[in-house]
């Protein structure tokens, strides 16, 4: 299964940004994408943003599915565990 981790995993990190009616939108991370996304957040475009390398968590062995696993936000279609979330421009 690491084989299958490897394979199936993401090749750069991707920002999702939030916005305060539940939309959200993907971009590929580097530096000014986040600074970006660190000022849409303190204008109040977006609510909040996500940093991942890959937003699902990859299940194997027994475990729960990533969409079964108690870190799930369906709304976001991301784990929590997997991802740092910014609420402010500090993150």
């Amino acid at each position: 299964m690491r084989v299958a981790r490897i394979n199936q995993s993401p090749d750069a990190f991707t920002i999702i940004e939030v916005s305060s009616n539940g939309d959200w939108q993907t971009v590929p991370w580097d530096a000014d994408a986040e600074r970006i996304s660190k000022t849409r957040l303190s204008d109040g475009t977006i609510s909040h943003f996500w940093m991942v390398n890959a937003r699902r968590a990859f299940a194997c062995d027994g475990q729960p599915k990533y969409d079964e696993r108690s870190d799930y936000i369906a709304d976001e279609d991301v784990n929590a565990d997997l991802a740092i979330r910014c609420n402010d421009s500090s993150c």
